[in-house]
């Protein structure tokens, strides 16, 4: 079962936006394992069943979808997974909750 999430996002002009995502076949659960500053801004690194998977912890970027950034041993949900000459990357993000048991 796919569970619909609401994310508010601060828009240009500072006005909020409220945007709807919802995890998809490929949403993968897993712990942070490290939390880093890169060439392009903050990146951070999950454990998952298929490897590493990253994803930018930079608000403007879109893919982290909580107010704040996760820690190490937070577990959370990524998805819209891609590969890339780097590894696996996840185009979005989240905190892993209750309704998420589907997706272990």
């Amino acid at each position: 079962m796919l569970v619909k999430l609401l994310c508010k996002f601060e828009g240009k002009d500072g006005d909020s936006v409220m945007e709807t995502h919802l995890p998809g076949e490929d949403a993968q659960t897993g712990f942070v394992k490290d939390v880093m500053e890169g060439d392009h801004g903050l990146f951070v690194k999950v454990r998952t069943k298929i490897g590493s998977v990253t994803f930018s912890g930079e608000k403007e970027k879109g893919e982290w979808l909580e107010e704040r950034l996760p820690r190490g041993s937070d577990k959370v949900v990524v998805w819209d997974i891609t590969m890339t000459k780097k590894g696996w990357r996840a185009n979005k993000a989240k905190f892993f909750r209750p309704g998420d048991e589907d997706k272990e």
